[in-house]
């Protein structure tokens, strides 16, 4: 039996005649009779299953709303979109212009377009805008931004204000106003937070920035933190810790903890500790500790101890 039929109640959208429908059948919370939404021809609603759109929503262009989907409260889906699968499109939303909403995904006080794919179980809501761009496998886009061929996925969260653009979030989470922009990259359960960018090719992989910047094909990976400071100029933290500090120009932290410091031009940090200094010129610093001191063009490593000292183009040893 069919699940609706047109009735001759009509209205004009955006050039649209559409024709109100009918319930022919009880399903779900519709009852036989109950008048429904808006539609500009029959194919638009699914006869089959139990997909509905309520009297205050409007469905049309060559859009399609099918496989027990719904769509609801003031809504509207249009210009060849679609909504299936067992989908809610719900409070206000609009979808448009070929996005694709389906497998039991949401999207709930929020615009969806420009070709946007929502899909398996993923959410969008709370007036958050997702156009030219994929949020899939149970993922999360909450009063937030994703846009210009972005994808998010699997089980990501991106929300408070915070914008995806043109990059890839995985298994991962952005919030507070954080930004992940231009080619990069967020994978690994990493957490972005606090108003941080992660900007122009960089990767982010297992680990956390807060209230930091990470740009320009720099490397964030294997539980590190990067907290308050700024990474750029294809830069590395690799299983560290850099709270307030600059690491720049190629330089590298590995397995080591920077504290208020500098580090740049090309300088290795590596199993070591490097507290209120500054490390620039192809410095190294290997298994080592420097504490307000500053080294330039110079190795400090084997145990080395540099307590307010200064090194230009030197070598400083073991217990220094």
């Amino acid at each position: 039996m069919k699940t609706y039929e047109l009735t001759t109640n009509t209205k004009i959208v955006d050039g649209f005649e559409l024709y109100q429908i009918k319930a022919l059948r009880a399903f779900l919370h519709v009852r036989a009779g109950d008048l429904g939404g808006f539609i500009d021809e029959s194919s638009t609603l699914d006869q089959e299953s139990d997909s509905w759109i309520d009297e205050t929503s409007v469905v049309y262009d060559k859009s399609v709303i099918s496989n027990d989907s719904t769509v609801e409260n003031g809504s509207v889906v249009k210009h060849g979109s679609t909504v299936e699968d067992g989908s809610t499109v719900t409070n206000n939303s609009t979808v448009s212009d070929y996005s694709t909403v389906r497998n039991h995904s949401t999207i709930n006080r929020s615009t969806v377009g420009s070709g946007t794919l929502v899909d398996i179980y993923s959410i969008i809501e709370r007036g958050s805008t997702v156009t030219d761009s994929s949020v899939t496998t149970r993922s999360k886009v909450s009063g937030s931004t994703v846009k210009n061929s972005a994808w998010v996925k699997t089980c990501s969260i991106i929300t408070n204000n915070s914008t995806v653009s043109n990059s890839v979030v995985i298994s991962s989470h952005i919030y507070d106003g954080s930004n992940v922009l231009v080619n990069s990259t967020v994978s690994g359960d990493s957490t972005i937070t606090e108003t941080s960018t992660v900007t122009n090719g960089s990767i982010v992989s297992r680990s956390t920035v807060i209230n930091s910047h990470i740009s320009d094909h720099s490397i964030i990976e294997v539980l590190s933190t990067v907290n308050h400071s700024t990474v750029d100029n294809q830069s590395t933290i690799d299983h560290s810790q850099v709270y307030r500090s600059n690491v720049q120009s190629g330089s590298i932290v590995n397995n080591s903890t920077v504290n208020h410091s500098t580090i740049h031009d090309g300088t290795v940090i590596d199993y070591s500790q490097v507290n209120r200094s500054t490390v620039k010129t192809d410095s190294v610093v290997y298994s080592s500790h420097l504490y307000w001191s500053k080294l330039r063009n110079s190795t400090a490593k084997h145990h080395s101890n540099v307590l307010f000292g200064i090194a230009m183009k030197g070598k400083i040893k073991s217990n220094s």
